[in-house]
């Protein structure tokens, strides 16, 4: 049987990794905090990747184990959210909002990790330390393993990631739009197909997947959706400004 979601998992881990080799090198040589806070985004896009595939790729029925990676792996998740966001909301100079939606997006995030852990959302199951609900579903010769978290985790979860990655998003295209600079401006709107393209991966995989029936078909799609996304961006941030060379 192949694990299909986390192969794709790891694929993702790889491209979200190139990303931050490239953002690493251009912050150091230009040291914005702009950028900065992208590879730090990044960065932890990266380990939630990593740490997402390993279930699946190691254990063949992950029980504990593989709830203690899952629940690390949406924390990360979190994180980058957050940095994703507070580079609109610094280049705005709002800096106590910044501030704000920072810290408040950690509190939320640690809420949610331990309402998912002890399952007390609407009378669901959602996930227990004592008895673990990581059920491995087989189809077509594909295996992927799933977390049951309760339907509001997962609508809520879904809820707060896309709509910060669509602010960002947004954000980048006016920011595109407004440049007079024409590598700047297809730089910053691919950057913003790449965030918008991820804005609907979290939309499949936590709404869409929270309610469906069939949550093999949605975490295909939104494991798809998410490589495209970064692929996008990873064309954004190496879209460099030609240099016509002379004859002389």
């Amino acid at each position: 049987m192949i694990p299909i979601v986390s192969i794709e998992n790891v694929v993702c881990f790889v491209v979200s990794f190139s990303i931050v080799l490239k953002l690493y090198f251009s912050y150091r040589k230009v040291g914005e905090e702009k950028i900065g806070s992208f590879f730090k985004a990044m960065i932890f896009f990266s380990m939630y990747f990593l740490l997402a595939s390993i279930p699946g790729l190691v254990f063949k029925k992950p029980k504990i184990i593989g709830v203690i990676f899952i629940e690390i792996a949406q924390f990360f998740l979190f994180l980058t959210t957050a940095y994703f966001v507070i580079i609109p909301l610094g280049l705005l100079g709002w800096q106590k909002l910044r501030n704000f939606y920072f810290w408040a997006l950690i509190f939320i995030a640690i809420l949610i990790e331990v309402v998912a852990i002890v399952g007390i959302v609407g009378n669901q199951s959602a996930i227990s330390i004592t008895e673990p609900n990581l059920e491995t579903v087989e189809q077509a010769h594909l295996v992927y393993w799933e977390s049951s978290r309760g339907m509001l985790v997962g609508i809520l979860q879904g809820a707060i990631i896309g709509l910060s990655v669509l602010f960002a998003a947004i954000f980048f295209v006016i920011n595109g739009l407004r440049s007079s600079e024409g590598y700047i401006r297809a730089r910053s709107l691919i950057i913003a197909v790449g965030l918008v393209t991820l804005t609907l991966a979290a939309g499949v995989n936590y709404v869409w997947g929270a309610t469906s029936e069939n949550i093999f078909l949605s975490s295909i799609i939104a494991a798809l959706l998410t490589i495209f996304g970064l692929l996008a961006i990873l064309i954004g941030i190496y879209h460099r400004k030609k240099i016509k060379e002379g004859l002389g």
